[in-house]
């Protein structure tokens, strides 16, 4: 049996139209092919969280399909319900940013620490940010350094880097140009531009 509801059972139908008649689009750094996405369509249909992830990743880029914030919530709601991190971060998304839904801080927290607690760097780097910056919880840099080194950990660029500015400022640490030039290298190494920008001033000069 289906674990989709009808009404949104009934854009399986709109997308599997659309891919024959939209031939050119942009995706998810590659385009998706006319199967894949008629798979998405079925496997979403049978509850699989994956393919319900992608079809709320098409209406929120608008690929493939007219760009609905909204309607991608509602994909992204079935599988981050299933426990999908990776849906839980672009549900923390759409409430940080009011897309597809009232913006609220406190809500985009709670989905962002469902990814971050399931080991997802995004979510994780998402969760840092928001005890940095202090919206929708209370600022916090150790709980954000910690995040950030979490997701740092797994190789996430953006998280390296913030830990190198956070060193190289003294931010809710000690100032510590040696291991900002670290993180920097790190970020760098991972293809963050930035890093390699500020990795190469503390070389210039001499840390």
């Amino acid at each position: 049996m289906s674990n989709v509801n009808k009404p949104l059972k009934r854009h399986f139908a709109f997308i599997l139209t659309a891919i024959l008649i939209l031939s050119s689009v942009k995706a998810f750094g590659e385009t998706p092919t006319p199967a894949q996405i008629e798979k998405w369509s079925r496997d979403a249909e049978l509850g699989k969280a994956y393919a319900q992830h992608n079809i709320g990743l098409m209406y929120y880029k608008g690929d493939v399909v007219k760009q609905d914030y909204a309607e991608s919530v509602k994909w992204f709601m079935l599988a981050a319900d299933q426990g999908d991190a990776d849906s839980e971060d672009n549900m923390g998304d759409a409430f940080f940013y009011g897309h597809g839904v009232r913006q609220d801080y406190a809500d985009a927290v709670k989905w962002y620490r469902l990814s971050a607690e399931g080991g997802y760097s995004k979510g994780q780097n998402n969760l840092g940010n928001a005890y940095f910056e202090g919206k929708g919880v209370r600022k916090n840099y150790n709980e954000a350094i910690k995040w950030y080194r979490l997701a740092a950990g797994q190789g996430l660029s953006i998280s390296q880097y913030k830990l190198g500015m956070i060193y190289a400022a003294g931010e809710g640490v000690k100032r510590d140009p040696a291991t900002a030039r670290k993180w920097f290298r790190k970020a760098c190494d991972n293809g963050e531009p930035r890093g390699c920008e500020e990795y190469r001033k503390l070389n210039e000069a001499g840390y």
